[in-house]
C-alpha cells in the first residue's frame, strides 16, 4: 500500500473519522477500503451493500497491513468518513495507475 494512503489512514484515526468493519455498511462512509484477501462472502456482501447505498469502494492490501496500521490483527474493510479525505485517497490511486500521470477532468 502506498505511504500516502497510510499517511490518511493515520490521519482519519487521529481525527475518529472512520469506520471499521461492518460498520463501514453506513450512509456516513465516503469511501470503503475492502481488503484484497477477505472472504469471497464478505467481499460480495460489502460490494452490494455499498453499491446500494452508492459508496464508492476499492480492493487495497492485505487484511493484515490493514490492521497492522489500526493495532490490530486483522480488518477486512476500513470507511473513511471525511469527504476530502475519500476525494484525495481516489485521487492518489488513480493517479498511480497512470504511473504519477494525472487524470484530465
Amino acid at each position: 500500500m502506498q505511504e500516502k494512503i497510510k499517511t490518511f489512514i493515520r490521519f482519519s484515526l487521529a481525527s475518529r473519522k472512520y469506520l471499521l468493519g461492518v460498520s463501514c455498511i453506513n450512509k456516513k462512509a465516503k469511501l470503503v477500503l475492502i481488503a484484497k484477501d477477505a472472504s469471497p462472502r464478505s467481499k460480495k456482501m460489502y460490494e452490494d451493500k455499498l453499491s446500494y447505498l452508492n459508496i464508492k469502494f476499492l480492493e487495497v492490501c492485505s487484511k493484515e497491513e490493514l490492521g497492522s496500521l489500526l493495532g490490530k490483527s486483522e480488518i477486512s474493510a476500513f470507511g473513511f468518513t471525511d469527504s476530502h479525505m475519500a476525494q484525495a485517497i481516489v485521487k492518489e490511486i488513480k493517479e498511480d495507475e497512470n504511473n504519477g500521470k494525472k487524470l484530465k477532468k
